[in-house]
């Protein structure tokens, strides 16, 4: 283990509280020693982010991170990575040789690992692995659609062209925001293929497979955000 980053992590501990609850960082792991892992090399921090927060600003937040990272704890060049929608086998990189250094929701970072773990490398040829995985996301897109047409119908909403068209109709009175509409719409693009060419194999959708559940989570927090208010 390299001494000096081991050091790094340590300090970035002890600092964790402070320079992290300056970001949406839901939780965050401290990386001491990339192993057998070449993408983890120049990666100090990784961090999760609350489940709201728009994809589009991973970078800003990234660089955010970088700039605190080398403020507070001396270092050039941290480098700091967004674990949202990140590659399968990245994410769980972290997991393995990786340290949970700050969470400000253990539920939420347990039930993250979990699903990692649970996923594994789905990179990996694997047939059976393969099939769960299409039915999981198939019914987890399900699940999300039938909220979708709860709301419509509960809130007497147009009706809906076809499935595809059932977040516009929410988005048009504000209850989702238009960019997390149009990742719902995607997935449920998705979700039809799987129900209607479940034997059609898609080689990226596994590799996805993170940002796919990631836009899930945003619909969720989105709709729970609403409905508390």
């Amino acid at each position: 283990m390299n001494d000096e980053r081991s050091q790094i992590l340590e300090r970035l501990q002890a600092q964790a509280d402070e320079l992290l609850g300056q970001t949406p960082t839901l939780f965050a792991y401290g990386i001491a020693d990339p192993g057998e892992f070449p993408a983890l090399r120049d990666v100090h921090l990784a961090a999760y982010m609350e489940p709201g927060l728009p994809p589009e600003s991973y970078f800003h937040v990234e660089i955010r991170l970088e700039t605190l990272l080398e403020e507070a704890l001396a270092v050039p060049a941290a480098g700091a990575r967004i674990l949202n929608g990140a590659p399968l086998t990245f994410q769980g990189a972290v997991l393995t040789a990786g340290r949970a250094i700050y969470s400000r929701d253990e539920g939420s970072r347990i039930a993250f690992e979990e699903r990692v773990r649970a996923l594994g490398d789905l990179s990996s040829p694997d047939p059976i692995k393969e099939v769960a995985g299409r039915y999981a996301l198939q019914s987890a897109i399900t699940s999300c659609l039938a909220v979708c047409l709860h709301l419509a119908s509960a809130l007497k909403l147009r009706p809906p062209r076809d499935f595809i068209d059932i977040p516009e109709v929410l988005a048009e009175i504000g209850l989702l925001e238009g960019d997390v509409a149009r990742e719902l719409a995607r997935l449920i693009g998705i979700r039809n293929q799987l129900v209607h060419d479940p034997a059609e194999g898609d080689p990226t959708l596994f590799e996805g497979l993170p940002g796919h559940l990631a836009s899930l989570d945003r619909f969720a927090h989105a709709v729970r955000e609403r409905l508390q208010k």
